[in-house]
């Protein structure tokens, strides 16, 4: 991941072999900065999605708050990566690919 530029992305989170939900992660190493968001479940991680791909910002940060609460604006909006993390996402599924 990065190393002197923040690398941010959605993941299917897998833990012991059991999927828990969505989350965000956030990386920089040349500063140690490792953030893992709260886990999601697919209603609200579509509802991200749409934003990301279709919505205004102020409609991808409610989402958002609504999917991961306080830790998108604690860790993404208090960074300014609101445009690399909605890249992120809308790219999660391919543009032509509607979001089920």
């Amino acid at each position: 991941m990065g190393q002197a530029a923040p690398n941010t992305g959605p993941i299917s989170h897998v833990s012991d072999g059991i999927f828990r939900g969505y989350c965000l992660v956030l990386h920089q190493g040349n500063i140690d900065l490792e953030k893992w968001s709260p886990d999601a479940q697919w209603p609200a991680f579509r509802a991200v999605l749409l934003a990301a791909r279709n919505g205004t910002p102020e409609a991808l940060d409610a989402a958002a708050t609504a999917a991961w609460g306080g830790w998108w604006h604690d860790q993404v909006l208090s960074r300014n990566l609101r445009p690399a993390m909605r890249t992120a996402l809308a790219c999660y599924l391919p543009s032509d690919v509607p979001i089920p």
